[in-house]
């Protein structure tokens, strides 16, 4: 049996669209609003995303107005809300 602790299924995206998924990755670039997320912080966070399925949902939250992003590349880190003028 797995410790619960090195398994937390609350991170990983539901079964139930697209829209599900968007929410999830909202939900986690969202908890860490401060520091902000790497693209590889979410790749490991959502194993079962491959990484132009990630890039696709982050380009349409974008999109939204829901994130942004600071920094290019590998240093790059999504944050919550529209970017600051």
């Amino acid at each position: 049996m797995l410790n619960p602790e090195l398994y937390d299924t609350s991170r990983q995206p539901q079964r139930g669209g697209r829209d599900a998924v968007e929410a999830t990755i909202l939900k986690y670039i969202e908890e860490r609003r401060a520091e902000g997320s790497t693209m590889g912080e979410l790749l490991d966070q959502f194993p079962s995303l491959s990484r132009d399925q990630t890039k696709a949902l982050l380009k349409d939250l974008k999109a939204e107005g829901k994130i942004h992003t600071v920094g290019r590349t590998k240093s790059g880190r999504w944050h919550p809300g529209k970017a600051s003028e």
